[in-house]
């Protein structure tokens, strides 16, 4: 195995958190911070771009609402919805677009009837496609403190590694939200 195999590994299991966030910008057809990042030829545009993204996905974050949605086949999910495409009145008006994403990203997009909004722009009954980030504990998955210290520590030393990452953020996840959930021990 190459050097280089092995620090696309590394990154995969050190950064989950940091490619499951760039992922989540991707399912929205948000290439900014993947093409900074791609780019990048010193540090410190990988730090002001990892800047960017953390502000927006505050941002986000802060006007989240909680979603019921039926996924069909008696099959319920509760998520935070960070984002959101719709009404649809049933499945087959849903953009074949939205549901290929679906399918490379199925822990960020999740289509389905709201059966139940914390806040009522929503609509009871109808479709949408929602994105967010895989659950943990009534939350969500994102990068932690010391995974955003580690990455821009090893960006420092190599950016090599935002290289890395950003192709690795292109790219359909190996985990599922179930694997990564069993994984935490949940």
């Amino acid at each position: 195995m190459s050097t280089l195999e092995v620090t696309d590994l590394r990154a995969a299991r050190k950064f989950r958190g940091l490619i499951t966030l760039l992922r989540f910008f991707v399912a929205r057809r948000q290439y900014n911070y993947i093409d900074r990042l791609s780019s990048a030829l010193n540090y410190e545009v990988v730090e002001e771009t990892i800047t960017q993204m953390l502000r927006v996905f505050q941002a986000l974050l802060n006007q989240a609402t909680k979603v019921s949605l039926d996924l069909g086949e008696g099959k319920i999910l509760e998520i935070l919805a960070l984002d959101y495409e719709g009404p649809y009145f049933s499945y087959d008006d849903i953009d074949s677009r939205i549901k290929i994403l679906s399918h490379q990203f199925p822990d960020i997009v999740v289509i389905g009837k709201v059966i139940h909004a914390e806040k009522p722009f929503l609509e009871v009954g109808k479709y949408y496609s929602v994105y967010t980030l895989p659950n943990e504990n009534e939350g969500i998955v994102y990068p932690s403190e010391s995974e955003i210290a580690r990455f821009l520590d090893a960006a420092r030393r190599d950016i090599d590694i935002a290289h890395i990452i950003a192709s690795l953020a292109l790219s359909k996840p190996k985990v599922t939200r179930q694997e990564l959930e069993s994984e935490r021990g949940e």
